[in-house]
């Protein structure tokens, strides 16, 4: 990836997302590093976890909805023969 798709990239963020980086790259000492890190790790990690589950959630149910909906044709090919 480019500097300038980086760029790019950051730019799309929300603006409290481009003040905590620019404050990690100016003001942050190497314990609030630590912190930030661990912080934004489980934050990180919750939503992801959050996401996942919404997406198997939304897989399952159209799953279950295509099945119904093939058990519905192969019904209706039956009674049509």
């Amino acid at each position: 990836m480019s500097s300038i798709e980086i760029m790019k990239e950051f730019d799309n963020l929300p603006k409290s997302v481009k003040k905590a980086v620019r404050y990690i790259y100016q003001d942050a000492s190497y314990d609030q590093l630590l912190i930030l890190k661990k912080h934004l790790a489980h934050a990180i990690q919750q939503k992801e976890q959050e996401l996942y589950k919404k997406r198997l959630v939304f897989s399952i149910k159209n799953t279950s909805a295509f099945i119904h909906n093939l058990m519905k044709l192969g019904d209706y090919i039956a009674t049509a023969y």
